[in-house]
C-alpha cells in the first residue's frame, strides 16, 4: 500500500500547482514559433470576420470612391485617367458650398504636373479649404526629399519603435501641393506575414523627418491637434490617447467587410462631379453639399483597374482608402483592439494548465475528458466575452497550446501511474469482489470511499431449508466441505448471468443484477440464474450431500431502485445494497417456505420477465413491515425452452375464486391441484387456507394476505 500511497502523489494539490507552473512556462515558450505565432492571428481574423461591428464606425468619416461608373462618366466627358485637377477644384468648392468639411484627405498621388495646366487651380481649392491632407509614398530608393516637407514634419520626440524606418526617398506631391496641403499623411502599409494588414506605423522616417500615416495627419488636421507626448503605451494628442502594441505599431479595429456594403458611406465621383455641374448651371444638386458638412471626407479610388486593393482580416479585396477611414474612425471614437498584458496572458495560461492538470488526474476517464471539453468551451467563451465586451484580445492559441500540452502530460502521466495503481488494487481485491467491481475500481481508484448512488437493479437472495438439522448430522469439515462446493457452484451460475455475489449470508447468497454495471435486461438474467439452478439440481440423482442443499433451496427475486455503493466504516466497508426493495426480496426467499416451493418473484420482477418466462400468480401478500401489497409468483420455465404446465390455468382459475371469495370453488380447484399426480404444495397451501376461511371468514376480504412474521 506504501507504493499506492507514492502513486497518488503526483494527485496532490502542491504538485499539482508546481507542474502547471512548469507546463505554463513551457507553453509561453513554445508560443513563439512560427505556426503558433501565424495560428494566433488566424484567430484574431477570426474575430473579425465573426462579430463584425458595423454599428461602431465613426458616421462623420465618409468617402468619395472614383469606382468604375465614375470613370466611364467622365469619359463619356471627353476626359480620361488621370483626370484633369479642375474636377478636384470643382469638388472642393462644392464641399465649401455645403459647410466646412473637417479634413479632406486624398488618397491619391499628385506626384506629376497637370497635363491641363491646372494645378494652380487646386491648390488655390486647397488653401481656401484649409484642411486638406495629401498622400505621399515612401519609397527606399535615395531621392531628392523637398525642402518644402520641412513644415509637414513633426517635431514631437518618439521612441524609436514608434517610428517605421528604412525609407531612403519619397514619391512626393508636386511643390504647389506640399504649399498649400494642410498636412501630408505617409500611405504606406507594411501587411503582416501571410500579406494581411492588421497593424500600421504611427510615424515614418525618411532622411531624420517624422511624418504622420495618412490617418493620424487627417486626426491631427481635423482635430486641430499635435502630437504632445508617446509613452511605452502609446500617443497622447491633447484629450485622444492612440495606444500602440508591443511591436510598435497601432493595431487597426476593423468593423467588418470593404466597399459598397462596409460601416462608411459611399458617395461615387460621378455623382459629385455632376452635383457641382447642376450648381453652376442653377439647378437643384443631386447630393446636396451640406451632406459633408463637419465631416472628415476621404478621396480614393476602388476602381478595378486602379489597383489601390488590399487583404485585411475581413477581405481579401479592401479599398485601401476605407483602411484610413477604419484608422481615423478609431482614433475619433478611441475604439481601439486592446491587448491583454503579458502578466494577464501568463496568469491566465498559468490557471488553464493549474485546471487541466489537476481536473484530468484528479477525476475518473468519463468524467475527465468531458471536464477537458468543457475547459476548451470555457476558454472560446471567455474568449469572445472579452472580444465582445472589450474589445479585448485573449491569446487564445496560447491559452490553448498550454491546454493541449497540459491535457498530453497529464494523460501520460496517468497511463504509467494508473497503470501501477491497478495492477496493485487488482492484486488486493480480485480475491474478494466480483471481477465488476474490480474492473470499476481499475477504472476509478478513487471510488475505494463511503458512498452510495440510487440504480434499478434487481436483488436475489437464497437459503438453505432445514440446515440446522442438517448441519447436526455432518462433522464440521465435512459441512464446510459441502457449503463450499455448493456456494462454488451456485456463484458459477451467477457470474455466468452477469450478477455481482454481493455476499454470503450463512448458509445462504445475496447477489445484485444490473451492479455496478448497468445491464437494462437484469431482472431476466437474475430469473435465468434461478431457472440454471433448478435446471441444475434436478440433474442431480443423489439427494445426499452437496445434492441435498440444490434441492433444499429456496430463491427471493425482487427488482426497484436500490442504493448502492461502498458502506461501512472508514476503515472496513463492503459494496453492498441497500433499500426496501432488497428487504422485499430476502422476505420473498422466506415466503417460498409458505408454499413450500423453490423460487419467489415480486411483481416488479414479473412486470419486466413475463413474455419471457412462464410464471405462475401465487398470491397478493403483505409481507411484514410493509403496508403496500405485491403479487408473488413462481418461476415455472422460459418460452420456447419449457413446456407450460397442463395445471396452470387450473390453479390461476382457483386463484381467482379464493381472491372473490368462493372457497368451495377455490377449494376445488387447489383439491385438484392437491391430490396425484401433481401434488402441488402451493395449491394444498392454498386449499387449507380456503378451508379455514369457509370456516371462518375474514372481515373486508380483500383478497390480499396479511403476513405476521417474517
Amino acid at each position: 500500500m506504501k507504493r499506492l500511497r507514492l502513486a497518488k502523489l503526483y494527485k496532490t494539490l502542491p504538485v499539482a500547482a508546481l507542474v502547471a507552473v512548469l507546463l505554463a512556462l513551457v507553453s509561453w515558450w513554445v508560443q513563439g514559433l512560427p505556426i503558433l505565432r501565424d495560428l494566433e492571428r488566424r484567430a484574431e481574423d477570426l474575430r473579425f470576420q465573426l462579430f463584425p461591428a458595423s454599428a461602431r464606425a465613426d458616421t462623420n468619416v465618409v468617402l468619395v470612391a472614383i469606382d468604375d461608373g465614375s470613370l466611364a462618366y467622365v469619359s463619356r466627358l471627353g476626359a480620361s485617367w488621370p483626370w484633369p485637377r479642375g474636377f478636384y477644384e470643382g469638388m472642393l468648392s462644392y464641399f465649401a458650398a455645403g459647410g466646412a468639411p473637417r479634413a479632406v484627405l486624398f488618397d491619391l498621388q499628385f506626384t506629376g504636373e497637370d497635363f491641363f495646366m491646372e494645378d494652380d487651380i487646386l491648390a488655390g481649392a486647397m488653401r481656401a479649404n484649409g484642411h486638406v491632407v495629401q498622400a505621399m509614398q515612401l519609397v527606399p530608393d535615395s531621392t531628392n526629399v523637398p525642402d518644402r516637407l520641412e513644415r509637414h514634419t513633426l517635431t514631437a520626440a518618439c521612441a524609436p519603435r514608434f517610428v517605421e524606418a528604412g525609407f531612403a526617398g519619397v514619391l512626393s506631391p508636386i511643390p504647389h501641393y506640399l504649399d498649400a496641403a494642410a498636412q501630408v499623411g505617409v500611405i504606406n502599409v507594411r501587411p503582416d506575414a501571410d500579406g494581411v494588414i492588421r497593424r500600421i506605423p504611427l510615424f515614418y522616417d525618411v532622411q531624420g523627418r517624422m511624418l504622420p500615416q495618412m490617418g493620424l495627419a487627417g486626426l491631427m488636421t481635423g482635430e486641430n491637434l499635435g502630437v504632445d507626448a508617446a509613452d511605452r503605451e502609446g500617443v497622447r494628442l491633447d484629450s485622444l490617447f492612440i495606444p500602440v502594441g508591443a511591436d510598435g505599431r497601432f493595431r487597426v479595429n476593423w468593423y467588418g467587410a470593404g466597399a459598397l456594403d462596409g460601416p462608411f458611406s459611399y458617395y461615387p465621383m460621378r455623382d459629385i462631379i455632376l452635383s457641382v455641374h447642376q450648381m453652376a448651371t442653377g439647378r437643384e444638386p443631386a447630393l446636396p453639399p451640406s451632406l459633408f458638412d463637419g465631416k472628415y471626407i476621404i478621396v480614393g479610388a476602388i476602381a478595378g483597374g486602379l489597383l489601390d486593393l488590399k487583404t485585411t482580416p475581413t477581405d481579401r479585396i479592401f479599398p485601401g482608402m476605407e483602411i484610413w477611414a477604419t484608422v481615423l474612425s478609431n482614433y475619433l471614437r478611441q475604439d481601439f483592439v486592446r491587448e491583454a498584458p503579458s502578466w494577464v496572458s501568463l496568469l491566465l495560461l498559468l490557471g488553464v494548465c493549474f485546471v487541466v492538470y489537476y481536473g484530468s488526474v484528479r477525476l475518473p476517464l468519463n468524467w475527465s475528458l468531458p471536464g477537458a471539453a468543457l475547459v476548451l468551451v470555457l476558454l472560446v467563451a471567455a474568449a469572445v466575452t472579452a472580444w465582445l465586451r472589450w474589445r479585448l484580445l485573449l491569446p487564445i492559441m496560447t491559452l490553448g497550446t498550454g491546454f493541449v500540452i497540459t491535457w498530453l502530460f497529464s494523460a501520460t502521466l496517468n497511463y504509467m501511474m494508473e497503470g501501477r495503481a491497478k495492477n496493485q488494487i487488482r492484486h488486493i481485491f480480485t480475491r474478494y469482489n466480483h471481477p465488476d467491481v474490480v474492473a470499476q475500481l481499475m477504472e476509478d481508484p478513487e471510488s475505494v470511499e463511503m458512498g452510495g448512488e440510487e440504480a434499478e437493479a434487481t436483488v436475489l437472495f437464497t437459503d438453505i431449508a432445514d440446515f440446522t438439522p442438517f448441519a447436526e448430522t455432518k462433522r464440521p469439515r465435512e459441512l464446510v466441505h459441502l457449503l463450499n462446493q455448493y456456494f462454488t457452484e451456485f456463484t458459477e451460475i451467477l457470474f455466468a448471468h452477469q450478477g455481482m455475489l454481493d455476499k454470503f449470508t450463512g448458509d445462504g447468497v445475496m447477489a445484485l443484477f444490473g451492479v455496478p454495471l448497468a445491464t437494462p435486461d437484469h431482472a431476466l438474467l437474475a430469473c435465468r440464474a434461478a431457472l440454471e439452478h433448478q435446471r441444475f439440481h434436478r440433474a442431480l440423482t443423489d439427494e445426499t450431500g452437496a445434492a441435498y442443499f440444490h434441492t433444499h433451496t429456496r430463491v427471493g427475486i425482487n427488482t426497484g431502485v436500490i442504493i448502492v455503493g461502498n458502506i461501512g466504516s472508514v476503515k472496513r466497508m463492503d459494496y453492498t445494497a441497500i433499500g426496501d426493495p432488497v428487504n422485499l426480496a430476502a422476505r420473498l426467499e422466506g415466503v417460498g417456505k409458505i408454499y413450500g416451493i423453490g423460487t419467489v418473484i415480486s411483481e416488479s420482477t414479473w412486470a419486466q420477465v413475463n413474455e419471457v418466462i412462464i410464471c405462475r400468480e401465487l398470491d397478493t401478500l403483505r409481507v411484514k413491515g410493509k403496508d403496500t401489497p405485491t403479487r408473488i409468483f413462481e418461476i415455472i420455465g422460459e418460452h420456447g425452452v419449457d413446456d407450460k404446465p397442463a395445471w396452470l390455468e387450473t390453479y390461476h382459475e382457483g386463484l381467482a375464486l379464493y381472491r372473490a371469495g368462493d372457497w368451495a370453488g377455490a377449494m376445488a380447484r387447489f383439491a385438484e391441484l392437491a391430490a396425484p399426480p401433481w401434488s402441488d404444495p402451493a395449491a394444498e397451501e392454498m386449499l387449507d387456507r380456503c378451508h379455514r376461511f369457509r370456516h371462518n371468514p375474514p372481515q373486508d376480504w380483500d383478497g390480499i394476505l396479511t403476513l405476521e412474521r417474517k
